[in-house]
C-alpha cells in the first residue's frame, strides 16, 4: 500500500507543476503591449487633463468631475508618466508623446492630438 501512496505524490506535484506553467504562461499572454501601454497612458492623461479644467457649476457635476477623475487614477497620473518616461528612456518617441502628455496634465488644458 505504500507503494501506490508514494506514485500519487509525484503524478500529482507533476499535475500541480504543470497547472502553475499553464497559469504562468496564460499572465504573460495578457500583458499589455509596449506600445499599447503608451497610447492607454495618453488617453488617460488626455482625459484628466479635460476632467482638471472643467468647471464644478453646482454639486452633481462637481461630483460627476470627481468621480471620472478617480476612476482615471488622475492624482498618480504625472508620477505613473514619470515611471513611462523611465521605462521608455531608450525610446525617444515614446518619450516625446509621454512628455507632450504630461503638460498637457501639468497645465490642465485639453488639447487635440
Amino acid at each position: 500500500m505504500k507503494h501506490k501512496t508514494a506514485m500519487r505524490h509525484p503524478i500529482i506535484l507533476t499535475v500541480l507543476l504543470g497547472l502553475s506553467a499553464a497559469a504562468l504562461t496564460a499572465c504573460e499572454t495578457t500583458r499589455i503591449p509596449d506600445a499599447d501601454a503608451v497610447d492607454m497612458f495618453l488617453a488617460r492623461a488626455q482625459a484628466c487633463a479635460h476632467w482638471n479644467g472643467e468647471e464644478a457649476t453646482d454639486e452633481t457635476r462637481r461630483g460627476q468631475i470627481t468621480e471620472a477623475q478617480t476612476e482615471l487614477r488622475c492624482s498618480t497620473v504625472v508620477r505613473d508618466g514619470e515611471a513611462l518616461k523611465v521605462s521608455r528612456r531608450d525610446r525617444p518617441d515614446d518619450l516625446v508623446r509621454i512628455e507632450a502628455a504630461l503638460y498637457l496634465c501639468a497645465d490642465g488644458i485639453q488639447r487635440s492630438a
